[in-house]
């Protein structure tokens, strides 16, 4: 990789270490509905129905995910 590549991948993942820590530390009830808010955070130009079939499979998502690992961060 150049200097410019690496550059750039610093100052785009600068915040990761953060996040990871934060998501390894906190209570996972209180991410869920960040992580719903984000997921329809990308929906655009799409119908009422389409957007009710979002919400309702991110809560199904995340209500299966209910005590377990929602992802596996290195210690």
């Amino acid at each position: 990789m150049d200097a410019a590549t690496l550059k750039s991948l610093k100052k785009k993942y600068f915040l990761a270490p953060f996040m990871l820590f934060y998501m390894k530390h906190c209570n996972y009830e209180k991410l869920k509905p960040k992580l719903i808010r984000a997921g329809m955070g990308h929906i655009r130009n799409e119908s009422k129905e389409e957007i009710a079939y979002a919400q309702e499979m991110f809560e199904t998502i995340f209500k299966e995910l209910e005590g377990k690992i929602l992802l596996i961060l290195p210690d």
